[in-house]
């Protein structure tokens, strides 16, 4: 979904998206990563790993199609499973 995103999603003060289109950057962008309504922004240690488990591939393939399009450089994200 393309918008502001206190439009879209909530209102929030102090997001670096908006801040950054502030600026003049072309494009900013907000993940929202998933807690089905329960936990608001306070996960339980139990879902932080299988949260980052599906968030950082689609990180990974998002932050490779910006840098192709913007001709920078990147490099994959490992994510570490064990402590």
């Amino acid at each position: 979904t393309v918008g502001n995103s206190a439009a879209l999603l909530y209102a929030a003060s102090g997001a670096s998206d908006d801040w950054a289109k502030s600026i003049g950057i072309k494009y900013s962008y907000t993940f929202e990563l998933p807690d089905k309504g329960t936990y608001d922004f306070l996960l339980p240690a139990s879902d932080i790993l299988p949260v980052c488990e599906d968030f950082f591939p689609a990180f990974d393939v998002f932050a490779a199609k910006v840098a192709t399009c913007c001709g920078v450089v990147t490099t994959t994200i490992k994510l570490r499973t064990t402590p």
